[in-house]
C-alpha cells in the first residue's frame, strides 16, 4: 500500500449527519419491506454507527508508540472567477491518521541519496526525531555525542569516552592540518588562515605528539617574533592549549560506536571530531567503511568552520550509506550538505534567515514551517510539494534506553595475525608521500614492532598498488637532517593519485623549507592555491614543480609576474629528468632539485 498517497481529510460535523443519514436510511429501505418491527429502532442504530465510524481519533488515542504519522497537509487554494485568476490562499488541512513506514516510504524512494538533515528549536521534538531516526536507519552507526544531557549513549551501542582515550591525531598530519585549520578562529594579528595551514604542517610533520609539536613551535616562534610569522606561531601556541594532551592512543573505530566527547571543550570536540569525520571519509572513499550512518549534532559548529570535511562526506557517503545531522537553525545547513541531503525534516522556524530558506523553496512552506506545534515537523525535499506539503508527527515517542556500554580499544594494537589489509593501511598513511622507510616508520607508529621488520614486510606492496594504479611513484632527491649529521641522495617516493596539491608537491615543499630553514634562509611557506609561489623570501619566489603536468606554459606567466616585483624565480625540481624539461624551456631561470638547493649560495 502506497502510504504515501495524499491521506484522507477528517469530515466536519456536517459531513459526519449526512453520512450518518445515509447509512441509517439505507438500513432502513433494506428492512422495511419485511415490515420488521425494529426496522425503526434500526434507522437510529445505523445512524448513531455512521455517525461514530466518522470520528477523527485523536494521536494519544491511537494505540501504537514510536510510530511515524501523516496528521494533515498544507495546500495552496487558487480562487478564479470566469477562468480568471482572483486571488488565492494557503489552509492547512485536517487528516485521518495515516502511518508512514520509514524505510519503505520515505527512505526507500530517495535511492542513492539517504542523508538526512534535523532542524528545530530546542523543545521542538527534535532529539525525539532523531532517536527515532538512528533505530529506523538500516546501517551500522557512528554516533558523535557532545551534549551531555542527549541520551546516545543509551541506545545500545558500544560507547567510547574520548577523554580516556583521545585518538593519536599524528598518524594522520595531514588531516591534523586540515581539523586544525577548520577548528581555529585566526585571532586579529594580521594573520590569515591561509598563513597558518603551511605553519602548522611544518611543525606537524617534524612531531609525533603535542610535546614535540609544542616544542618546534616556540622554537620556530623565537626566531621569528615580531614577524607576521611570529604573530601566527603565537596563535598556533595559543590554540594548543585547546587541544593539549599527553593521553594520546593507538586505534581503529569499529563497525559501530558512540563517541562521547563529554569532559572536553568545545574546541577540543571540534577539532577531535574533525580529525575522526576525515579519517571516517578516507574509510569509506577507499571502501573500507560501508553501509554507515555517521550522526553528528551540533553541526552548527563544523557548518561556520573555514575548511570541514562534512560537506565532502556528506557528498560521498549518500551512496554508501548515509549522513544523519542535526542542528536548531535550518539556514545552517546550506550549500554542499542541504544539496546532498535526500531528507530534509524540520520543526517550527521562526528566525527571518531560517523562513528565507523555506520561502526559496516555495510559498507554502514558509507559511508551513512558522505553524508547526511542537513535534510536528515537515520535509523540505518532499518529492510532490507542488500538491501539499505533509505534516509530519512521531506518534507516541517511545525510546528504548540500554546500560551503557563501554568500549575501550586495545592499548597499542598490534599488527593483526594474517588478517591485516596492508594496501588499505598503506594508502592509508600515504595522506603524506613518503618511501618505503616512511611508510615502515608509521606502521610502526601505529601498530608497535621495529621499523626494520615491516620495512621488509611492505617493501614490495608499493609498488604493486603502482602497477595495479593505485597510487604513484616519483624517484626525488632528497636532503635529510639529523643532528649535526646531513643525508643526500634520491628515493622512490610514493604518493596518493588524483590529489590536488599533489601529495609529492606538499612532500617537495616541506622538504625544500627544511633546507631553507638549515641554511638560515628566511622565507615565508605560502599556502596552496593562493595564486603565489610556493616558498617567498625578499627577494627569491620558489617554485616547486613535480614535474606531473602535461603543460608548464603557466610557469611562465608567474615567472614575469615575479620578475615585475623585483624578485628572482627559482624553480625546484624532483629529479634531474624533470630537471631537463623545464631547462629545455625555461634556460634563463634556476633550476635545481633538492640537493642542489642544499649546495647553492643563496
Amino acid at each position: 500500500m502506497d502510504t504515501m498517497k495524499k491521506p484522507k481529510k477528517t469530515v466536519g460535523i456536517i459531513g459526519r449527519l449526512l453520512f450518518a443519514a445515509l447509512i441509517g436510511i439505507a438500513f432502513f429501505f433494506f428492512i422495511y419491506p419485511f415490515n420488521h418491527p425494529l426496522s425503526y429502532i434500526t434507522l437510529v442504530i445505523a445512524f448513531l454507527l455512521g455517525f461514530y465510524t466518522t470520528k477523527w481519533k485523536k494521536l494519544e488515542d491511537m494505540q501504537v508508540e514510536n510510530e511515524l504519522g501523516i496528521i494533515s497537509y498544507v495546500t495552496e487554494l487558487q480562487h478564479t472567477k470566469s477562468e480568471e485568476e482572483i486571488g488565492k490562499e494557503i489552509i492547512r488541512v485536517g487528516t485521518y491518521v495515516r502511518k508512514v513506514d520509514f524505510v519503505e516510504d520515505i527512505l526507500a524512494p530517495r535511492k542513492e541519496n539517504k542523508n538526512i538533515t534535523v532542524t528545530g528549536m530546542a523543545g521542538s521534538g527534535k532529539t525525539q526525531l532523531i532517536y527515532y531516526l538512528i533505530e529506523k536507519m538500516p546501517y551500522k552507526k557512528i554516533i558523535l555525542q557532545y551534549k551531555n544531557s542527549d541520551r546516545y549513549r543509551e541506545l545500545g551501542y558500544p560507547v567510547l569516552f574520548l577523554k580516556d582515550y583521545v585518538p593519536n591525531v599524528f598518524l594522520n598530519v595531514e588531516a591534523l592540518v586540515q581539523a586544525w585549520i577548520s577548528s581555529f578562529v585566526v585571532e586579529n594579528r594580521g594573520i590569515t588562515a591561509s598563513q597558518l595551514e603551511p605553519l602548522v604542517r611544518f611543525i606537524a610533520g617534524k612531531s609525533h605528539n603535542w610535546d614535540d609539536f609544542k616544542k618546534i613551535a616556540e622554537s620556530e616562534a623565537k626566531k621569528s617574533e615580531g614577524t607576521i610569522t611570529g604573530n601566527a606561531l603565537q596563535d598556533i601556541l595559543l590554540k594548543l592549549q585547546s587541544v593539549y594532551t599527553k593521553n594520546m592512543h593507538k586505534y581503529e573505530i569499529p563497525d559501530e560506536l558512540v563517541i562521547d566527547f563529554e569532559g572536553l571543550n568545545q574546541n577540543a570536540f571540534h577539532f577531535y571530531a574533525e580529525w575522526i569525520l576525515r579519517m571516517l571519509y578516507e574509510e569509506i572513499r577507499n571502501g573500507k567503511r560501508s553501509n554507515t550512518m555517521i550522526f553528528i549534532d551540533e553541526a552548527k559548529v563544523f557548518a561556520e568552520s573555514y575548511n570541514s570535511i562534512i560537506p565532502e562526506l556528506a557528498a560521498i557517503i549518500r551512496s554508501r550509506g548515509a549522513f544523519l545531522i542535526a542542528t536548531q537553525r535550518l539556514s545552517t545547513i546550506e550549500g554542499d550538505v542541504k544539496a546532498n541531503a535526500g531528507i530534509q525534516f524540520t520543526f517550527k522556524q521562526t528566525e527571518p534567515e531560517d523562513l528565507k530558506v523555506a520561502s526559496s523553496l516555495s510559498e507554502v512552506y514558509w507559511w508551513a514551517v512558522q505553524r508547526l506545534q511542537p513535534y510536528e515537523f515537515v520535509d523540505l525535499a518532499q518529492s510532490d510539494s507542488e500538491f501539499q506539503v505533509y505534516i509530519f508527527k512521531l506518534i507516541n515517542p517511545n525510546p528504548i534506553f540500554k546500560p551503557i556500554r563501554i568500549w575501550q580499544p586495545q592499548e597499542d594494537q598490534k599488527e593483526d595475525q594474517g588478517n591485516t589489509d596492508y594496501e588499505n593501511v598503506i594508502y592509508d598513511l600515504l595522506s603524506q608521500a613518503g618511501n618505503v622507510q616512511d611508510i615502515a616508520k608509521r606502521i610502526a607508529q601505529r601498530y608497535g614492532g621495529k621499523v626494520e621488520e615491516w620495512r621488509m614486510k611492505i617493501k614490495d606492496i608499493p609498488k604493486q598498488m603502482v602497477k595495479l594504479g593505485e597510487i604513484n611513484i616519483e624517484l626525488v632527491d632528497y636532503v635529510k637532517f639529523s643532528g649535526q649529521q646531513v643525508f643526500t641522495g634520491n628515493s622512490a617516493i610514493f604518493f596518493r593519485k588524483n590529489e590536488n596539491p599533489s601529495g609529492l608537491h606538499t612532500y617537495m615543499v616541506n622538504m625544500t623549507a627544511d633546507v631553507l630553514h638549515h641554511k638560515g634562509f628566511k622565507f615565508t611557506i605560502m599556502p596552496a592555491g593562493s595564486g603565489t609561489a610556493d616558498i617567498e623570501s625578499e627577494s627569491e619566489a620558489f617554485e616547486i614543480e613535480t614535474g606531473l603536468k602535461n603543460d608548464i606554459e603557466d610557469v611562465g606567466e608567474r615567472i614575469n609576474a615575479y620578475k615585475k616585483n623585483g624578485k628572482i624565480t627559482i624553480i625546484i625540481v624532483p629529479n634531474q629528468e624533470v630537471k631537463k624539461r623545464y631547462s629545455e624551456k625555461y634556460p634563463e631561470v634556476r633550476i635545481l632539485t633538492i640537493t642542489e638547493l642544499w649546495g647553492e649560495r643563496l
